[in-house]
């Protein structure tokens, strides 16, 4: 990774632009056209280094409740049972573990609708979802720091 894309990361973890422009203020911030930062942005996204961009939301504050979740399934049908998990727009996270527990994953739903929602999964899964609700929430920020290598 060049010293660039590394500027270009620490400037969209830590200073993301809030307006209809993020990356022209982005380009005029670090001085280069607006289109080199969104090729690098794609570049990026192509080798796996950017995910995703987007906000996080509090999602207890605007009326979702999430869980941690987990399921115990058969080697044999993990890869089924993973992409019927994954065609869930609720669900925002899902990792295979060795565990007896072997899928576990982040449901996150309106409030009101979460029982119903998570039932229904939890049939069309054919296997029970053991919940893991949240006792206390402690909030950390990682970023990534370029600057020491």
């Amino acid at each position: 990774m060049n010293s660039f894309e590394k500027k270009l990361l620490i400037e969209l973890q830590n200073n993301f632009p809030s307006s209809e422009t993020p990356y022209k203020d982005l380009s005029e911030k670090l001085g280069v056209p607006e289109e080199q930062i969104l090729d690098t942005v794609k570049e990026l996204k192509k080798q796996k280094y950017i995910r995703r961009i987007g906000g996080i939301l509090n999602s207890k504050e605007i009326g979702y409740h999430s869980e941690l979740c987990a399921v115990k399934i058969p080697a044999e049908n993990i890869e089924q049972c993973a992409l019927i998990i994954n065609e869930s727009s609720l669900v925002t996270h899902n990792y295979q573990r060795e565990n007896e527990f072997s899928l576990w994953f982040t449901f996150c739903e309106k409030k009101e609708l979460f029982e119903d929602s998570l039932k229904k999964l939890e049939n069309k899964i054919e296997a029970n979802i053991y919940r893991l609700p949240t006792k206390k929430l402690f909030k950390t920020k990682v970023i990534l720091d370029f600057k020491h290598e």
